[in-house]
């Protein structure tokens, strides 16, 4: 499973997982933060989810 994050622009800002997990429910937390922990700033971001065969887009908003 992936779940990345990407700003308006389409660029990668963050993967919040690439490994396999296990069926069921599964949280993952996003800090809003780059690697260096500068905060990104309020806005619109996209998530993108692929599982297998399935592959799922949405938005977000930060708001700080």
């Amino acid at each position: 499973m992936n779940l990345s994050v990407y700003n308006v622009w389409g660029e990668l800002v963050s993967v919040l997982l690439d490994s396999p997990v296990k069926a069921g429910h599964t949280e993952v937390a996003w800090n809003a933060a780059d690697r260096g922990g500068r905060a990104f700033a309020s806005g619109i971001y996209f998530y993108r989810l692929i599982a297998g065969d399935v592959v799922k887009t949405g938005k977000m908003v930060l708001l700080r």
